[in-house]
């Protein structure tokens, strides 16, 4: 009996310093938080960074699972603040996430280490990755330019002042503002969007499955044309004209007309409302 009790104490020492060495890795903003035995099983990542931003500069987020929130705010200064949850510790090590950052561009990225080989084991990989979350929120500048690709969960955007580009989101889509020009594509979720002052090439939605709701602002001058859309379109913005409304097409102009505002492969309705 003695013997055995020995033994036990043995291995949840040894558990204990196993735990206390995963939980000090890491630094500079970066570190695996957790207590004790639980760290042997489960783990948690935090990171919390910040970068100067020169206006127009580019921010990327990319291959991130879990929700992703982006506030803007004014002055130059971008704040990264993501928490990475595991059940163990080898997802946690495999699907990491690397920040980089300069003055005109920053980069959140998701990082999938445990893909090596192909059929079996990608299908083993994949079946994994469900057992790791992302929380993601990013506070930039709002002249900057935003690419959001591969987010596997809802992603919220504040009022932006530059481009903005959003593909291949799995989950919600809902952004305060865009202004100038923005392209939404591979939606599989419901979209709201504000929009006002566009210009360029305006704003072009398509391929989304769920809702989409045009939130416009006072004094938006646009032109609106909808196409291919599994749904139906409504209006409750008395600045929307409207010039043609059919089955699968719809033609619209808001305010003195401009920009355009181009929408397609919509496997829900489409709906333009006021900002």
């Amino acid at each position: 009996m003695k013997l055995r009790i020995f033994f036990a104490v043995l291995l949840v020492a040894g558990a204990w310093v196993a735990g206390r060495a995963f939980t000090n890795r890491g630094g500079g903003g970066e570190g695996v938080v957790g207590n004790a035995l639980a760290d042997v099983v489960a783990g948690e990542r935090v990171i919390n960074k910040s970068y100067k931003l020169a206006a127009g500069a580019r921010v990327e987020v990319s291959s991130i699972h879990g929700n992703v929130n982006v506030v803007t705010i004014d002055g130059d200064t971008a704040e990264v603040h993501i928490v990475t949850d595991a059940s163990d510790r080898r997802d946690l090590e495999k699907h990491k996430i690397t920040v980089e950052g300069t003055g005109d561009r920053l980069v959140v990225r998701g990082e999938d280490n445990g893909g090596g080989g192909g059929g079996f084991w990608r299908w083993v990989a994949g079946r994994r990755q469900g057992r790791v979350s992302h929380r993601v929120e990013l506070r930039v500048p709002r002249s900057v330019e935003l690419r959001a690709i591969g987010v596997h969960g809802d992603l919220t955007v504040g009022a932006l002042e530059g481009a903005l580009q959003l593909a291949g989101i799995h989950g919600d889509v809902e952004v305060a503002r865009a202004a100038g020009q923005a392209n939404l594509s591979g939606i599989h979720g419901n979209v709201a969007i504000g929009l006002a002052n566009l210009s360029g090439d305006g704003v072009k939605v398509s391929g989304v499955h769920g809702q989409v709701e045009f939130r416009l602002a006072a004094g938006l001058n646009a032109d609106v044309s909808v196409s291919g859309i599994h749904g139906s379109v409504n209006v409750d913005n008395p600045a929307v004209k409207v010039e043609q409304d059919e089955r699968h097409n719809f033609e619209a102009q808001v305010g003195t007309g401009g920009a355009p505002i181009r929408v397609s492969g919509v496997h829900g309705d489409v709906a333009l409302t006021r900002g």
